[in-house]
């Protein structure tokens, strides 16, 4: 008997994440960021793996956990 493991990666067709928009501004304010996906035939995709980053570090930085802080 063998065994082999098979890994599924999947691809999101569609994404959405909230806030949409968020103001922060005040030092040690921060905004939790939280995303959803769906597949093609948009059933929900659990246990993804988010990638956070800002397009500007000056203005605002994010965690790895999508904790948003000015």
């Amino acid at each position: 008997t063998r065994t082999v493991t098979v890994t599924v990666a999947q691809a999101a067709a569609t994404l959405a994440s909230a806030p949409a928009t968020t103001i922060l501004t005040a030092l040690g304010q921060t905004q939790q960021l939280t995303t959803t996906g769906q597949d093609a035939n948009h059933n929900p995709i659990t246990n993804a793996t988010v990638m956070w980053s800002t397009s500007d570090a000056s203005v605002a930085t994010v965690s790895a956990s999508g904790v948003a802080r000015p």
